[in-house]
């Protein structure tokens, strides 16, 4: 398993895409996760994977993580990062890789503790409200 931890104290300095000059090897979280993923370091002109490149990362480095709640993800690190909530990004990051359920289907009853937050509850909130 993946622990958000460490990603960050390697990559501890992100930046919005909209930053980066094409000379510098920045990253956003999203980078981040894929370049330690896949280890390899941040190429020149920066790790900036799509959050469609991203969502898939995600579901290599957690394979329990639904498609959906991966692309869910995906999209609210990249949005995070995007808008300067650097912890949101490294939140949902978190959330992303420890995440161990695989996705409600049609029927399923999703666990919900006493404080009324289950698993995956941030992309919990985005899938209800899809329906």
């Amino acid at each position: 398993m993946y622990e958000v931890r460490a990603i960050r104290a390697l990559y501890p300095h992100p930046i919005p895409a909209r930053c980066l000059r094409i000379t510098e090897r920045g990253y956003y979280v999203g980078g981040a996760i894929q370049c330690y993923v896949e280890g390899h370091e941040v190429p020149p002109g920066g790790a900036f994977p799509s959050p469609h490149t991203l969502s898939a990362v995600l579901r290599r480095a957690n394979p329990r993580l639904g498609r959906f709640e991966a692309r869910s993800l995906a999209g609210q690190i990249t949005s995070s990062n995007d808008t300067g909530h650097f912890d949101r990004a490294w939140e949902r990051a978190e959330e992303a890789l420890t995440c161990h359920w695989p996705g409600p289907t049609v029927g399923t009853v999703l666990p919900v503790s006493d404080t009324g937050q289950g698993p995956c509850t941030s992309s919990l909130k985005h899938f209800v409200g899809a329906l």
